[in-house]
């Protein structure tokens, strides 16, 4: 990768570069570059975007590897990216707007810090078929985004908030920490709902994360016994009168919560893990109230 990165700081290499650049600020295309190719893409790998920000425009990529490309602090606006691999891509402090990315991988990539789900005009940013396996996402902001067939799988997801994003037929899988998905109508001029449809998340490990307004009927959670799936408030209510002064304000805390999450149409996903002092008393109380563990809501993992 040293070698690819390299050969852009030679004479050629940097008139190439800013002829590139200059093209896809302008939304040109690249087709009648002479590029060399690289299973079947053309090879911008280790492509140097200048600093300080680089701003492209309408741009269309389609067939490209940009492989360990540096491309911090990238602005893409009404742009399209199909058939392009990123992979161990420098892309942190991204902003998209408008823009759709379809049948592409990030895979390690770094992302850092990014937007990836700015509404602009009436638009939000699609992600179709792409990988972001052991991509490094911490921080991102997803505001408004539609992930269609997306695998998230192993990624670094800390303080990921998918506020008003739609995920559809999406994979997570590995540590999840401080993770929020929600599904709720929030604004944004966005007239579409966010459903959380068909993600598979057998494979996850959640560590404070949060779900809001998410009904789980086909979402797939993890066999994990920590997790208390409550769907019935009126098993809360049940829960809250059974508790008694000894056990605290931690589990009224807890389950107060779970009712609230109740009230904006979303099932109420427990993770014991998440207050270790409190849980025992909370599973004895809904169990008093009736619950049991599993429930309709749930689709177990295979």
């Amino acid at each position: 990768m040293r070698a690819l990165r390299q050969r852009w700081s030679t004479p050629d290499g940097r008139l190439l570069q800013r002829e590139i650049q200059s093209r896809l600020a302008a939304g040109a295309g690249l087709d009648d570059l002479d590029l060399a190719e690289v299973d079947g893409k053309r090879d911008l790998r280790g492509f140097p975007a200048s600093p300080p920000v680089s701003q492209w425009r309408g741009a269309h990529l389609a067939g490209i590897d940009l492989s360990g490309a540096s491309l911090a602090g990238v602005r893409l606006f009404d742009c399209t990216l199909e058939s392009v691999r990123l992979d161990r891509a420098v892309c942190h402090d991204w902003r998209l707007w408008g823009s759709t990315v379809a049948d592409t991988t990030f895979t390690g990539a770094e992302l850092r810090g990014s937007s990836l789900g700015a509404w602009r005009e009436g638009r939000g940013n699609r992600y179709e078929r792409v990988s972001f396996v052991r991509a490094d996402l911490t921080a991102v902001g997803s505001s408004a985004a539609t992930y269609t067939d997306c695998d998230f799988s192993f990624a670094r997801l800390d303080r990921v908030n998918f506020w008003q994003s739609s995920l559809v037929r999406c994979t997570f899988a590995g540590p999840l920490r401080d993770v929020v998905f929600d599904g709720r109508h929030l604004g944004e001029d966005k007239p579409d709902t966010n459903p959380m449809t068909e993600v598979d998340l057998s494979g996850a490990e959640f560590d404070g994360c949060e779900f809001r307004g998410t009904p789980f009927t086909t979402v797939r959670l993890p066999a994990d016994p920590d997790l208390m799936m409550v769907t019935d408030v009126g098993q809360v209510d049940g829960a809250l009168a059974a508790l008694s002064a000894a056990d605290g304000t931690l589990p009224r805390t807890i389950l107060q919560h779970a009712r609230k999450l109740l009230g904006m149409g979303s099932a109420a996903l427990l993770n014991a893990r998440d207050f270790p002092a409190g849980a025992p008393a909370v599973r004895a109380a809904l169990t008093a109230a009736g619950w049991r563990p599993g429930g309709p809501a749930v689709i177990p993992a295979d």
